[in-house]
């Protein structure tokens, strides 16, 4: 009896150092979206940005037939 009590402890003791770790590593997880979404808004007030100021500018008729090909990441 004693050995089993044992055996589910040191079990416990292994299922709260998973969780611990499990734990931490969504932290990581949720810190990094964080910081992307971030990153994401920066992008998206640059663009914006940039597009007011594009259209400020008038429009840009030696651009006008210019084709972009599609790049992919």
């Amino acid at each position: 009896m004693l050995s089993e009590i044992q055996e589910q402890q040191s079990s416990m003791r292994t299922y709260q150092i998973t969780i611990k770790k499990l734990q931490n590593k969504a932290d990581h997880k949720d810190s990094d979206i964080y910081s992307l979404q971030n990153q994401l808004n920066d992008l998206v007030s640059f663009k914006k940005s940039l597009e007011k100021r594009l259209n400020a500018t008038g429009p840009l008729s030696m651009f006008d037939n210019l084709k972009l090909n599609k790049c992919f990441f």
